[in-house]
């Protein structure tokens, strides 16, 4: 994956030091985007996205105690722009991914 000058992007996920730089902590998360989404939402590198999280490990849990609120937002900032312009994509790492929908470190 490489934005607009060729440049690869998949090192902007994991770099500590840029991700450091971008503002990155434990409450908002890499993400790397398509020039498409990047136009749809009016995003570029350095924005923030909050995202509602609708596929969590335990939504059936979440369905049947309807009477609980549960919070399953997660923020993200835009760590790169990809070249793709078909539909709308949008990447970060295994590692965050299992975090945000709930699965052990690990799991895939």
């Amino acid at each position: 994956m490489t934005d607009s000058s060729g440049h690869e992007l998949n090192s902007n996920l994991f770099s500590s030091s840029y991700l450091q730089s971008m503002g990155i902590n434990e409450h908002i998360h890499p993400l790397v985007i398509n020039a498409y989404a990047a136009h749809k939402y009016r995003l570029s590198v350095g924005s923030t996205i909050t995202i509602n999280i609708n596929n969590m490990v335990d939504r059936i849990v979440q369905q049947i105690h309807n009477d609980q609120v549960y919070n399953n937002e997660a923020k993200f900032k835009v760590v790169g722009v990809s070249v793709g312009t078909t539909n709308e994509s949008f990447y970060t790492t295994q590692q965050i991914a299992n975090k945000i929908i709930g699965l052990p470190d690990g799991s895939s």
